[in-house]
């Protein structure tokens, strides 16, 4: 009996840090530097419409490699994997930013947003470089967290 309550409160721990995850990622500040611009899930946001129109570009999608699976890794680990996802996006049309939780409780992600891409193709990039999460949208809508893990 006392292994399935431990069980079973193992379960809910693991609930509560999945919930908390998604609260945190929900959230979170998707800054792009140039033009200096701050996508937040759930919300439209008027400078990337203006860009999705200027670019002739109805969908997007906003990436990190950093930290897989949120297991925290070298500043040189990440770099090099962030540096691997550009390679990979070349043809699209790509913004640099970061990911800064609201509560700047951990470090900045580089992230990158990519214009252009199909979000089947995003959450392919996302699951390949191990994220838990990505933030995907189309013109003219909100901002939409896809839950990957």
């Amino acid at each position: 009996m006392k292994i399935l309550i431990t069980k079973t409160n193992n379960l809910n721990k693991d609930k509560m840090l999945n919930q908390e995850l998604h609260d945190a990622y929900r959230t979170t500040n998707y800054k792009v530097f140039t033009p200096e611009f701050t996508i937040k899930v759930g919300q439209l946001n008027g400078i990337l419409n203006k860009i999705l129109e200027a670019t002739s570009n109805t969908s997007w999608a906003y990436i990190t490699a950093f930290n897989p699976f949120s297991k925290e890794l070298s500043d040189e680990e990440n770099k090099s994997r962030q540096d691997e996802l550009l390679k990979l996006v070349t043809k699209h049309q790509t913004y640099k930013g970061h990911g800064v939780d609201e509560k700047e409780e951990w470090p900045a992600e580089e992230s990158v947003l990519i214009l252009g891409i199909t979000e089947e193709d995003a959450v392919k990039l996302g699951n390949k470089y191990e994220q838990n999460a990505i933030v995907v949208g189309s013109i003219y809508k909100e901002a939409i967290l896809k839950i990957l893990k």
